[in-house]
């Protein structure tokens, strides 16, 4: 049971490192963070943070939950990363409203 409760701890924290630096890449990028509104749903809800390891299983589905969250988080930081490229931007003369 420690075992599962440290692990989820873990786990919630590799999440917010996720979620957190492809917030910060996507805000270099210029697109805002609201694109990655989906990890920071991901980080809130993360089985680490409100899932028992009391119960039947001893903290098998908390492990494993916290498991397919980070995996999770770590695709959709993967995604935004990968769409987002900084040639992709529109250069800032390109967007000035000055002809």
């Amino acid at each position: 049971m420690a075992t599962a409760k440290w692990s989820g701890w873990g786990f919630l924290g590799v999440t917010a490192v996720i979620v957190l630096g492809s917030a910060w890449r996507a805000k270099r990028l210029g697109r805002g963070t609201r694109s990655m509104a989906a990890g920071f749903i991901l980080l809130v809800a993360h089985p680490g943070i409100w899932m028992p390891v009391t119960g039947p299983d001893c903290g098998t589905e908390r492990l494993e939950g916290s498991l397919l969250f980070t995996g999770l988080a770590a695709a959709l930081g993967l995604w935004g990363v990968l769409r987002a490229h900084p040639e992709d931007q529109p250069r800032s003369e390109e967007r000035s409203p000055r002809p």
